[in-house]
């Protein structure tokens, strides 16, 4: 069933005054005072778009803000957006001062498929962010904006998303309606996704809608693969993150894998494990741009063509700590198929296969670099 805006606005009205500051007041002639971006930290003008590569056919999150700079209460606040990729859902939210407040979340509308989220009375001095996720299908090398500044770059193939940010600001006078006439702003942002082109690469957003009771809270873990080996494609790596890594943070890589990557392991200073790790190709493994996983295990799955799985006796594994120092950490096999999942607590491997086609899983806290040996 269609919900008009009508309704939904009324709707609104139940939480808008999560987003009135101060007294109303009458709307100016002019267009109101308000500030859209991207980006988690309001006031700040950057793009949205997390992660800014994403795999054909897999999510891009886009992190957005405005902010009523205006000394007039906007009656009616709301966004739309023009796409032509596919919606998979969108969440609001008033920021609050103390980063230790856990906010409301409320859940956005669409129309006809469409985003299409109400804020209800956007007051003045108030702020509103908004996570938004899209599949992204359909590659494009036109400009996003209309002055041409907003561009992916000359031949790079994305997807674009024109997000609109619109207000009805109170009443002007209009002799045919008698003075009731309700004016409407429109505030613009476009943002976009470009394609990962690689066969060895693979990225995406783990997006959850944490507006909707209950979205987030499923122990299904997300994952993302590049593409199956092949005899022209010789290493697969396939990344299943824990639900920490659910709606990733702003500006990193979300989920993230690569083969046959340039890893300099030789450079690393006393890390004799280098040298030992001669099996296969380097597999890259980039969950929110480093974040440990300490009291969760992170699945990395590795296929290998052209290799039995009884050559492989250790996992070699490398990766930055917080002090920026590389370390490195030897998994030997697991005692069992369920070993450490769900109650071990050692990270080890299970290498399974037949012929010349082996698959090695591995368990870790970190992301990171790993060869097999």
């Amino acid at each position: 069933m269609t919900v008009s805006r009508r309704l939904r606005i009324a709707q609104a009205v139940l939480i808008s005054a999560l987003l009135v500051v101060g007294t109303s007041t009458t709307a100016l002639a002019a267009n109101a005072d308000v500030r859209v971006g991207g980006g988690i930290a309001p006031g700040t003008y950057n793009r949205s778009v997390t992660p800014p590569f994403v795999s054909t056919g897999k999510v891009a999150g886009f992190y957005l803000w405005a902010q009523n700079a205006d000394t007039a209460n906007l009656s009616t606040f709301f966004l739309t957006a023009q796409t032509d990729a596919t919606l998979v859902g969108a969440y609001w939210w008033v920021p609050s001062a103390d980063p230790s407040v856990t906010p409301d979340y409320n859940p956005c509308g669409t129309m006809n498929g469409a985003l299409d989220c109400e804020f209800g009375t956007f007051g003045s001095g108030a702020t509103v962010q908004v996570l938004a996720a899209y599949t992204m299908t359909k590659s494009s090398t036109a400009n996003c904006g209309p002055s041409g500044s907003y561009t992916p770059g000359q031949g790079v193939a994305a997807q674009c998303v024109h997000f609109q940010w619109g207000s009805h600001s109170g009443f002007v006078p209009d002799k045919k309606n008698h003075g009731n006439n309700s004016r409407g702003d429109a505030f613009d942002f476009y943002d976009y996704a470009s394609f990962i082109s690689s066969a060895d690469e693979a990225a995406g957003f783990p997006f959850c809608n944490k507006g909707v009771l209950g979205a987030c809270d499923s122990s299904s873990l997300l994952s993302i693969a590049d593409q199956a080996t092949s005899r022209t494609n010789l290493q697969s790596t396939k990344v299943t993150a824990p639900r920490q890594a659910l709606n990733s943070s702003y500006s990193t890589s979300a989920l993230h894998v690569a083969d046959n990557v340039a890893f300099d392991c030789a450079g690393l200073t006393g890390l004799s494990e280098c040298s030992l790790a001669d099996i296969g190709q380097w597999s890259q493994i980039d969950v929110n741009s480093g974040q440990e996983f300490p009291d969760s295990w992170v699945e990395i799955e590795v296929g290998i063509y052209g290799t039995n799985a009884n050559q492989i006796s250790v996992v070699y594994h490398f990766w930055l700590d917080a002090s920026n120092v590389w370390q490195v950490e030897t998994l030997s096999a697991c005692s069992s198929v369920s070993d450490p999942a769900p109650g071990g607590a050692t990270a080890c491997f299970v290498a399974s296969g037949h012929g010349q086609q082996a698959t090695v899983i591995f368990w870790t806290h970190h992301n990171g670099f790993g060869k097999f040996g």
